[in-house]
């Protein structure tokens, strides 16, 4: 992932339609789990603090 603090290696998983991502290690490290539908994923994201809703858009 990269953002406005740099970039952080990650992991994921796939089972069925939903996706996993985890980036970095340790308490407070950001979680995104969405469902892929066609060409975007939607979900929500966790740092443990705070829970927001994301969307990607496959281009």
């Amino acid at each position: 992932m990269i953002d406005t603090d740099g970039s952080t290696d990650g992991v994921y998983s796939i089972e069925n339609n939903t996706v996993t991502l985890r980036f970095g290690e340790g308490s407070g490290t950001p979680v995104y789990t969405g469902t892929i539908s066609g060409s975007e994923m939607t979900g929500t994201a966790t740092n443990g603090k705070k829970t927001w809703n994301f969307s990607l858009v496959k281009r």
